[in-house]
């Protein structure tokens, strides 16, 4: 189906989504370090790009602005679980195309990936 680069530092989390992107028939690349996925976006395109806001030493917020301006058109996913007003604005405003709060459930993320792949017109 469609290929996804998932950042997240918690590695049970990253395990988690792993597996439940492959599940759906997705081609899945995870990693938990935003440096490491700087480097990536900027030599591979994906069709999504899901990643977790705290991860070091580049945070989540600086890897969707970099992705947006290497990758315009490539949907972004972001969670966390420090959720704020300012950081779901900060986020919107950045580009990104969906905002998941930790602890998602299963269903929720096949509905933000689901909706993030749906083409618009």
């Amino acid at each position: 189906m469609a290929s996804i680069l998932v950042v997240e530092d918690e590695e049970p989390v990253l395990a988690t989504i792993g597996t439940v992107l492959k599940s759906d028939g997705h081609e899945v690349q995870l990693l938990s370090d935003c440096h490491e996925a700087y480097k990536i976006i900027q030599e591979e395109t994906f069709d999504l790009i899901i990643s977790d806001i705290k991860i070091g030493p580049i945070n989540g917020l600086e890897l969707l602005e970099q992705s947006k301006k290497l990758h315009p058109d490539t949907p972004v996913i972001m969670i966390t679980a420090y959720a704020t007003e300012k950081t779901r604005e900060e986020v919107a405003a950045l580009g990104a195309a969906d905002f998941i709060e930790k602890a998602f459930r299963v269903d929720q993320l096949l509905e933000a990936v689901t909706k993030a792949l749906t083409p618009t017109d």
